[in-house]
């Protein structure tokens, strides 16, 4: 399940616990259209919990700055 936390900060839940923290992911923003602004999905902190992860979506704004957004989609992926 994913729980939104607020404006592009969300936690992924896993169905079933990992049996330890030796995973990663993989995360990729869908843009809206046209766009151009650079869009960026970040871990939300390490990785040390075996029942969620948490993520953070953000679009760059002024002078190099991301502002976190909600996306259309993102994309997730996690390897173990």
């Amino acid at each position: 399940s994913i729980t939104d936390n607020g404006t592009g900060d969300y936690t992924v839940n896993f169905i079933t616990a990992m049996p330890d923290t030796n995973y990663s992911i993989s995360t990729c923003p869908v843009r809206y259209g046209t766009e151009t602004k650079i869009r960026e999905v970040v871990l939300g902190g390490d990785i040390t919990s075996t029942s969620n992860v948490t993520i953070f979506s953000a679009f760059e704004s002024a002078s190099d700055l991301f502002t976190k957004s909600n996306e259309l989609f993102i994309f997730l992926q996690v390897f173990r």
